[in-house]
């Protein structure tokens, strides 16, 4: 007789996409810090794990993504630069989110604590988007000139009662513009979550 009780009944969709967020957790940012620093370095810096250093974390790049809005570029060859490395930061985002979602058995942060990083996320997302706009603004019409004009128009494609003040013009536009409505959809759902967990804490 089959011993069936040690058999799992996951299925395939689960275990494949939690196998897809935990390889994507290795190759972002925080991913590799803690990696080189435990791993590599050999150093028990458990401060990476914890709730002051993610808040310190998240800090460093808002005021990173920050700069990049408030510095007057001319030319749009340092904020493509920077376009990329904060495309990485999306995923690094994606993923902690993924974590806090459906793996809310992992997680101790609060429920007030949670609601105020994923609200700070995707202020974060309007800032890496407008970034990506500039840098990429001739695949726009009108071309945002300004960072500014690039910021404004972020803002226009993230409020669905407002309309969009550039138009893509090119597959490269076009990823941009969408890829925007899509991080953007999956965060605004995310902070409906975790404002309807708050509302269950205080209840």
């Amino acid at each position: 007789m089959s011993q069936v009780k040690n058999i799992k009944y996951a299925g395939i969709i689960y275990p494949f996409v939690d196998r897809v967020f935990r390889l994507l957790e290795i190759v972002t940012p925080l991913g590799l810090l803690r990696y080189i620093a435990i791993r590599r370095l050999r150093r028990k810096w458990f401060v990476l794990y914890s709730q002051l250093a993610v808040d310190v974390y998240v800090c460093l790049w808002l005021a990173l993504e920050a700069s990049m809005l408030l510095y007057p570029f001319i030319s749009v060859v340092i904020p493509r630069i920077f376009a990329y490395i904060f495309a990485w930061r999306m995923i690094d985002m994606v993923q902690a989110w993924f974590n806090v979602t459906v793996r809310p058995a992992s997680n101790i942060s609060s429920s007030r604590r949670l609601f105020i990083l994923v609200l700070l996320n995707y202020v974060e997302i309007t800032m890496i988007f407008s970034i990506m706009i500039f840098s990429f603004q001739t695949n726009f019409m009108p071309h945002p000139y300004y960072m500014f004009d690039a910021f404004f128009s972020s803002l226009t494609i993230l409020l669905p009662v407002v309309n969009p003040v550039v138009t893509p013009i090119s597959l490269v536009g076009l990823a941009i513009y969408y890829g925007e409505i899509l991080i953007s959809l999956i965060f605004f759902l995310v902070i409906i979550q975790r404002a309807l967990a708050l509302l269950r804490v205080k209840d």
